[in-house]
């Protein structure tokens, strides 16, 4: 075998080579999920940018921002939408005092609601068994196990972001509830990368029968451990603006009704 030959085969052998290697993971969907729960054993709190983006026909809607997770469930999102030449803002603030407090700013307009432990448990008692707790959206074990109950998981080949080799898990529908198909059509699949160091969840791909996205959420420029200040779980309406109060509307024995308003005195914390 003459030298051209000799590195035309060794040419050959590490193409074969890279691409069995790219095939997928040697791991399994077990190990990986397993993994992924160890990791999260040891944050104890972690914080990265957002970006959900939803496909709506020829367009899509954008929502960018950033998040804060603190260990057991403290949590801060704020995130920013461009509609009609204009910035919407959500933010979303969870703390020690149990209240999950929600601030929209749009059009000009300001709103906030508040709502607490037990009225989000009569909220997602209303929404049937598969619905999921808003808070879960910061813990990736949490996240994996309501999307277990919709999908059937394989391994993917593996992929590269942000400078980490991920793990990819594909998943494929199953006979879900009603309310599940009206957000994830039968025949439709996901897709989940999660970091092979750090075993995070980086980003979630909703897609549709063509295997097109029609949902994004990423977790981008992840930190964790950085030690974020408890003020961060904090919240005060501001002066004069009208709170409704989510948790009596849901009360279980609450009549249907409108929310329940609060207009807190000028001056007021």
């Amino acid at each position: 075998m003459n030298i051209i030959q000799r590195s035309v085969a060794i040419c050959v052998i590490l193409t074969l080579l890279g691409l069995f290697a790219r095939a997928g993971s040697s791991k399994t969907v077990d190990e990986v999920l397993q993994f992924t729960v160890e990791k999260s054993k040891a944050y104890k709190d972690w914080t990265a940018d957002v970006v959900q983006t939803i496909s709506m026909g020829a367009g899509e809607m954008q929502q960018r921002g950033t998040m804060a997770f603190k260990i057991p469930s403290r949590m801060r999102m704020l995130l920013t939408m461009e509609m009609m030449g204009q910035s919407m803002t959500n933010l979303i603030v969870y703390g020690a005092d149990g209240v999950m407090w929600t601030e929209i700013n749009a059009m000009g307009q300001r709103q906030v609601m508040k709502i607490d432990a037990e009225g989000m448990k009569a909220a997602m008692a209303r929404a049937g068994a598969d619905s999921q707790n808003p808070l879960d959206a910061g813990d990736p074990t949490k996240q994996l196990d309501a999307m277990k109950q919709m999908f059937d998981f394989s391994m993917g080949a593996d992929e590269e972001l942000e400078g980490q080799p991920m793990y990819v898990l594909l998943g494929k529908a199953k006979n879900a509830p009603a309310a599940t198909k009206v957000a994830f059509p039968q025949g439709g699949a996901a897709r989940i990368l999660i970091g092979q160091k750090d075993g995070f969840i980086h980003k979630i791909e909703m897609l549709d029968e063509a295997k097109k996205p029609v949902m994004v959420h990423e977790f981008r420029k992840l930190k964790f451990d950085t030690n974020v200040p408890d003020t961060e779980f904090q919240y005060t309406p501001p002066d004069g603006v009208q709170v409704m109060d989510m948790s009596k509307m849901l009360a279980p024995d609450a009549a249907p009704k409108a929310p329940a308003s609060e207009t807190p005195p000028a001056g007021a914390k």
